[in-house]
């Protein structure tokens, strides 16, 4: 009869577990459209280079969704075990690890802009709008990717209702800068980038006190076994990883396989493509 208690609580548990995420991820996706529709009224050209990012944003966020996963199911089996203070410490581990490989990945890309930009059949007039653009984006990128990697702890420990709440948070905040940093400061399509900059960093600067405060991050790693922590840690991460980036890899390919066949009066259409395999 002791069992019986948490079996039957099992459902009420995952579904209290599951509604802040859910309404969460909607609420993220819900600013990129928004993100959208205010670079379309920028013209054309803006919205192209938008269009153009996507498959490198998926790379991204494939990157630390795997992280994400690998942190989840780590962290919880060794609070499971009882070695609470491994679970701190391999905490700070991924923040220190995801911090480093994404921005490692957003330099990367960087360099590699115009051979990407090429590859992906990018016309020359939009190269300009890109590089002015990428910057800012990248920079979006990385915070968000740290934001990630808080919510990933957050939900190890068993609290989803943080990571929920904040993502809505955020996704409100970035909507309501949207208008403010492209068109009443003029900043245009860089300036939508600049929103998402501000409001996943206001996140970053809520989130990251939480964990420090709670105990469940500290960066004491020189007591860590890192060998085998991060051989723990790429064990579930790389195939995971691997799933993720499957959907930005085929996007790139269709999106350049496109643009050899479709003629030249609809190649500037490209970012339709590459929008309707975004998350």
């Amino acid at each position: 009869m002791t069992n019986a208690t948490p079996q039957a609580s099992l459902p009420r548990q995952l579904f209290t577990m599951t509604w802040p995420m859910l309404f969460g991820v909607l609420s993220l996706m819900t600013f990129q459209l928004v993100d959208s529709a205010f670079i379309g009224q920028l013209g054309r050209d803006p919205l192209a280079a938008l269009g153009f990012t996507l498959p490198m944003q998926q790379l991204i966020i494939g990157l630390q969704v795997g992280l994400g996963i690998a942190t989840t199911a780590i962290i919880s089996r060794t609070l499971g075990a009882g070695d609470q203070l491994r679970a701190e410490r391999l905490g700070g581990l991924v923040v220190t690890v995801g911090a480093t490989l994404v921005i490692i990945l957003c330099i990367a890309l960087w360099l590699l802009q115009t051979q990407i930009m090429a590859g992906l059949g990018a016309e020359q007039s939009l190269l300009p709008l890109i590089r002015s653009y990428w910057i800012p984006w990248l920079l979006s990128a990385w915070t968000g990717a740290m934001l990630y990697f808080g919510y990933s702890v957050c939900r190890s420990h068993g609290d989803t209702k943080l990571p929920g709440y904040m993502m809505v948070a955020t996704s409100v905040a970035n909507i309501a800068l949207d208008p403010l940093y492209i068109f009443v400061f003029g900043w245009g399509l860089q300036g939508a980038a600049l929103a998402t900059v501000t409001a996943f960093g206001i996140g970053c600067l809520f989130i990251y006190p939480k964990l420090l405060r709670s105990g469940w991050i500290r960066f004491d790693l020189s007591q860590l076994a890192l060998g085998k922590a991060l051989k723990q840690l790429n064990g579930i991460m790389a195939p995971a990883m691997v799933s993720q980036l499957m959907p930005p890899a085929s996007a790139m390919f269709a999106t350049a396989w496109w643009l050899v066949l479709a003629p030249p009066p609809s190649r500037p259409g490209a970012w339709a493509l590459a929008s309707s395999s975004s998350p």
